[in-house]
């Protein structure tokens, strides 16, 4: 019987910004330089994803069944955009 793990991914856990600065703190003070490299990265693909599940949530129809007005379109719109940056800066740094 074979034993299959899932990947870990620390972005997934990085969702506040306290534990973002923890890591980013506990990287910092490792002497090879790489840690350090490696967690900004975790950190703007943690961010990435934040920012994905803030836009998919204001998307969410609204309980009551009230239509969203044009400042929360504009917001995802903006939301989406920051993603789409930080995915290209995931893209450079990697």
């Amino acid at each position: 019987m074979t034993v299959k793990f899932a990947a870990f991914e620390i972005s997934d856990y990085l969702d506040d910004e306290k534990v973002i600065a923890a890591y980013l703190s506990a990287a910092a003070d490792d002497p090879d330089p790489e840690v350090l490299s490696r967690a900004k990265s975790d950190v703007v693909k943690a961010r990435a994803a934040n920012s994905i599940r803030k836009a998919m949530k204001a998307m969410e129809p609204l309980p009551n069944g009230e239509s969203h007005n044009h400042t929360a379109a504009i917001v995802n719109v903006i939301l989406i955009l920051t993603v789409i940056v930080q995915i290209i800066l995931v893209k450079i740094w990697t």
